[in-house]
Parts: C-alpha cells; sequence; structure tokens
C-alpha cells in the first residue's frame, strides 16, 4: 500500500485550523512552537496564545525560551504540535504540560505508518505513552491528504480502528482534560 506525503508544514495548519475552532476565546500555550506559525492561526480564536520553545535562536519569534518543567503559569489549553517526538524524557515532559493546563492538553505527533522512522510512533506506541499522565483521552485523526479529522474516544486502552479501506491516518493526536 503505498501513501501520499504531507509536508509537516501542511499538517500543522490542518491541526492549528481545527484546534483553534475548538477552544475559542481560551488561553492557549504552545510548547515546542518553532517560528510561531502556531500563534499567528491560533490567534484568530483564542483570547490569548502565548509560545514557547527551548531553542534560544527563536528569541525574538516565541513569548517564552523555556522547558515546559520550568514554566510557571496556567493557560486553558496546552498544545504541543509534532514536538513529542523530539523529546528526550516524554513523560516528564507530559506531566509538565499538564500541570500548565487548566482544562486541556493536544498533543500531536506524525503517524509511523505514514512517516516510518525511529523516532516515530505506532499508535499503540502514542497510546501507551499517553496513557500515563492523563485521563479521559481522546484521539484526534487526520486522515492523509485530507482536510478534516476523526473524533474518535478511546476506552478501555483501546485505540482507533482504521478505517472500512484500512487505510492509515496521516498523524496522532491526542487531547486531554487537565486533572
Amino acid at each position: 500500500m503505498t501513501y501520499n506525503k504531507v509536508a509537516p508544514a501542511d499538517l500543522q495548519k490542518v491541526w492549528h485550523k481545527y484546534i483553534g475552532k475548538l477552544f475559542v476565546n481560551k488561553t492557549i500555550l504552545d510548547v515546542g512552537a518553532g517560528a510561531g506559525k502556531s500563534k499567528e492561526r491560533l490567534s484568530y480564536n483564542a483570547n490569548r496564545v502565548t509560545t514557547t520553545d527551548v531553542n534560544r535562536a527563536l528569541m525574538n519569534t516565541v513569548d517564552i525560551i523555556q522547558y515546559p518543567e520550568k514554566i510557571v503559569g496556567k493557560w486553558d489549553v496546552v498544545t504541543a504540535f509534532d514536538v513529542i517526538e523530539h523529546v528526550v524524557d516524554r513523560e516528564k515532559f507530559l506531566y509538565a504540560i499538564q500541570r500548565l493546563s487548566n482544562n486541556f492538553v493536544f498533543v500531536t505527533t506524525p503517524n509511523w505508518y505514514v512517516y516510518p522512522t525511529d523516532w516515530h510512533f505506532t499508535e499503540h506506541q502514542f497510546a501507551k505513552m499517553m496513557g500515563a499522565p492523563f485521563h479521559n483521552l481522546r484521539y484526534f485523526v487526520r486522515r492523509n491528504g485530507s482536510d478534516y479529522c476523526n473524533i474518535l474516544q478511546v476506552t478501555e486502552g483501546q485505540f482507533l480502528k482504521r478505517n472500512q479501506n484500512n487505510n492509515h491516518f496521516g498523524i496522532w493526536g491526542c487531547i486531554s482534560e487537565a486533572a
């Protein structure tokens, strides 16, 4: 089976559009914001978007240069778009972003089946990793090459099923209510 590969920037654009609609009038902390595209896209509907990254070269494009474990404050929503696969201590990272959120945490990562590398995850790896610090998980999936998201509830450790054509989806995303 072959897949149409979509540039990661295009995938993030869809996530930003979707999450922006989901969290209207909320305060958002975007962790691992990079060049700041998320702030631009999320700001349309959010009350306030704060961006953070650990790369000091981004000092002029993000609001906070700091690891999430050291950030002080609370936001309604904390996002991490395609960041978790770059983090060494993922459990520490996930607990840190959960601590910063009043309501929701939204995490995405490229789908291993579409982008097979050692640092991307299968659905089972992603579900296991996300299950540790969070509860009430809901998974968001984006079919590769399309402009819509399906929302799937995770129950009793079960992840999503592929569609009737056994197609894999282009990216995994997870949202959790904060503790």
